[in-house]
């Protein structure tokens, strides 16, 4: 990890650098489209460089974040000039910053008693199992070298957390903690995570864009789950009581009072803060 990161907290990085990957992917699309004046593409615009913003700014990268602040600006005023002549060098900007978090994973054995990884699963299991996502990151990211085999299934079980489909990660990581336990890898290295308390956020919306804008902006303080269907909402709700639900008032065909009025039917319900965004 490049020293330009030494002292932020793993868990910020790990959750940035994820942010970070989808930022790249849409920004890219709507540069490759030189359609900028779309509608659809000027909003997604707005929303992504507003996101990436505040998330610069939280790991203490303000000339990017000040990039990020005209081009949001831009945006806004329909200043297609700048956002055409500043967008693809930024895009260039955000790849190298990219490229400099990523971790170097050793494929060769090394490091301390493969016993710490097991117990590391069983905490990521618990931490599924509870809908912690930041706590569960904090696991992950923990695990500080690995072989291949551990490497694959810690992003694949970070793809579930990414998704909010807790029951499949908790399902990986007990599947390859029965594997560890019969088959130890030759060795594996961890630190032990620190226990995190924030409210528990459910964001809903069909809308990827603001999906990673929100997120982005609430999870630095929190444990932030997002949901692309109203579905996905009540299913985990029936699991897992959060602090806050934030509803996207413009998912089609959905009446925001009237999901409302249906979690607070539920007596268990009835002090969770409910945000129409």
């Amino acid at each position: 990890m490049d020293t330009l990161f030494s002292g932020i907290d793993p868990l910020l990085l790990e959750s940035f650098g994820r942010d970070l990957t989808k930022t790249l992917k849409m920004l890219q699309e709507i540069c490759d489209s030189a359609d900028y004046e779309n509608e659809s593409n000027l909003k997604t615009y707005t929303l992504i460089t507003h996101g990436i913003k505040s998330s610069l700014r939280n790991i203490g990268i303000p000339d990017l974040a000040s990039t990020a602040a005209s081009l949001e600006e831009a945006g806004r005023e329909l200043n297609f000039d700048l956002i055409k002549s500043r967008t693809p060098s930024f895009i260039g900007e955000l790849q190298a910053l990219l490229n400099k978090m990523q971790p170097a994973q050793s494929s060769s054995s090394g490091g301390t008693d493969p016993s710490d990884l097991l117990e590391r699963l069983y905490e990521l299991k618990e931490k599924c199992s509870d809908y912690n996502r930041r706590g569960a990151l904090s696991v992950i990211a923990a695990i500080e070298s690995f072989s291949n085999k551990t490497g694959t299934v810690l992003e694949v079980i970070k793809e579930h957390i990414s998704n909010s489909d807790y029951d499949e990660a908790e399902a990986e990581a007990d599947k390859y903690a029965a594997e560890v336990k019969l088959n130890p890898p030759s060795q594996e290295t961890s630190a032990a995570s620190s226990p995190v308390s924030e409210k528990l956020i459910f964001v809903v919306s069909t809308s990827e864009e603001t999906l990673l804008s929100t997120a982005a902006t609430l999870e630095d303080n929190n444990n932030v789950l997002t949901m692309s269907s109203i579905d996905k909402m009540f299913s985990i709700l029936q699991k897992k009581k959060p602090d806050i639900i934030m509803l996207d008032k413009s998912i089609p065909g959905v009446d925001s009072s009237e999901i409302f009025n249906k979690i607070k039917e539920n007596p268990t319900c009835q002090d969770i803060e409910l945000i129409e965004i």
